[in-house]
């Protein structure tokens, strides 16, 4: 999987569906996602989730890029979805992780 978790670090900004994973790996995607995690660890989806969280906290951390357009160039729908999956991930806000970690 070495290959497929290369590629999903090339694609934070435009983030594949777990179908495009899949057939990029050649497997079903039930198949995949099993494979996948008992390979990797996390599900295909959290691994992604991850690095773009991992990607976002970097650049928190790193620059004054305004949160909604950190969400925006993640591929996140919205600046309030993006939020709430960095909250999840994170246990708190964007907002929040700058004021305790950023520049």
């Amino acid at each position: 999987f070495q290959e497929i978790t290369a590629w999903l670090r090339t694609r934070l900004a435009d983030p594949p569906s777990l179908a495009e994973m899949a057939k990029r790996a050649g497997l079903s995607p039930g198949h995949f996602t099993n494979a996948f995690k008992r390979e990797v660890g996390p599900t295909p989806i959290d691994f992604l989730t991850a690095l773009r969280i991992d990607e976002a906290t970097r650049r928190l951390h790193t620059s004054d890029q305004t949160i909604s357009s950190i969400a925006a160039d993640l591929g996140f729908a919205s600046p309030g979805y993006f939020a709430q999956v960095f909250s999840k991930v994170k246990g708190c806000t964007p907002s929040e992780w700058r004021a305790r970690h950023g520049l």
